[in-house]
């Protein structure tokens, strides 16, 4: 975090948080724990942490009459807050340029939707409020965990080219398009604040 405050000059990671969404990274920052507290409050279930499309694979069963799917890299399964798994599936997705991020509201409902009909399905009746609590709070590592990965991206000219061939942008749309998605994740940080207050 202090590397991102000594580089708002820079025109690429000015680009990437635009505005006060500097401002607003920082005071998440500040309130990490009451996110993490939170998270910790809830019920844990045991979580992939990792899925989205790159990790996922849709195989034939054996019989071939129907599909089943298959996860990779599963370096990062363990135990989780209830909602936390969906993250990836839906932020790394529009984040990688897996899905439009015009979309990402529709991919959203599909998932939660999808998650607690499987939830249901493995007998859990507690309140959906706390898996969207999961699911939002979470979301917070979105703000935070790439950026050791993407900071050096934009502060050294010599790894653009790496970045363009990732994501198949330059990196002036790389950062645009990453300050949309951080405009989705304070959306889902404040939404985890409403349940907080709501759930108590």
């Amino acid at each position: 975090m202090p590397r991102i405050r000594r580089s708002l000059d820079h025109p690429l990671v000015r680009r990437n948080w635009p505005g006060d969404a500097s401002d607003r990274l920082f005071r998440l920052w500040e309130e990490r724990d009451v996110y993490l507290h939170a998270l910790g409050r809830l019920p844990r279930t045991l979580c992939h942490t990792d899925l989205f499309r790159r990790n996922l694979f849709a195989r034939k069963t054996a019989g071939g009459d129907r599909f089943q799917t298959v996860a990779l890299d599963r370096s990062y399964a363990g135990w989780g807050a209830i909602g936390e798994e969906i993250v990836p599936l839906v932020l790394a997705s529009v984040l990688f340029l897996e899905v439009d991020l015009a979309q990402a509201g529709e991919l959203e409902d599909i998932v939660f939707q999808g998650y607690l009909e499987g939830l249901r399905d493995a007998g859990w009746r507690g309140d959906p409020r706390q898996a969207r609590l999961g699911y939002t709070a979470a979301s917070l590592r979105y703000r935070f965990a790439d950026l050791w990965r993407s900071l050096p991206v934009l502060l050294d000219e010599s790894q653009h080219a790496l970045a363009q061939q990732i994501f198949g942008r330059t990196v002036g749309e790389v950062c645009d398009h990453w300050a949309q998605v951080g405009s989705l994740v304070d959306r889902l940080t404040d939404e985890a604040r409403e349940l907080m207050d709501v759930l108590g």
